[in-house]
């Protein structure tokens, strides 16, 4: 959660299979594994959707030397726009998560790429205030407020 407890294994370790015991508690506990996207160096964006649509995007780096892009972990967050195949990405996601009934959702990108979807609780909305001096939180609950027809 928020990063902690993320490792990077290689396969070709020699203690790969070790580590996956230990990681697991010898098998007990269930882990996720995912790709190594090695552009993680240049950052992760955070896109913020609201109805299916982009309401804007932030840009996660990680501390010199680490993959880890997590502000509580060492990462610092910078302001970002989506490039034509992250918006790309966006529309196509956004159109599903509209079809669920996902209103508001954050989307994690790593060279271009959906890593993760947050519906639960699709953080960085403080820290993003926090960079533009604003408050994206009235945004959201302006368009939730015309969603459920409480605002026009």
């Amino acid at each position: 959660f928020g990063g902690k407890g993320t490792k990077k294994l290689e396969r070709k370790q020699d203690n790969y299979f070790d580590l996956l015991n230990e990681i697991t508690h010898q098998e007990t506990q269930p882990i996720m594994l995912q790709t190594f996207i090695p552009k993680v160096s240049e950052g992760e964006k955070r896109v913020f959707l609201i109805d299916g649509l982009p309401l804007g995007a932030l840009l996660k780096i990680p501390a010199p030397g680490s993959f880890l892009t997590n502000p509580d972990l060492g990462g610092r967050i910078v302001p970002s726009t989506l490039t034509r195949q992250e918006k790309k990405v966006c529309q196509e996601v956004g159109a599903f998560l509209k079809k669920q009934k996902v209103f508001f959702a954050g989307l994690d990108l790593i060279d271009q790429q959906l890593t993760e979807i947050n519906i639960t609780s699709p953080g960085l909305l403080w820290e993003w205030n926090e960079i533009d001096n604003s408050h994206h939180e009235r945004e959201i609950i302006d368009q939730i407020e015309k969603k459920i027809g409480v605002k026009k």
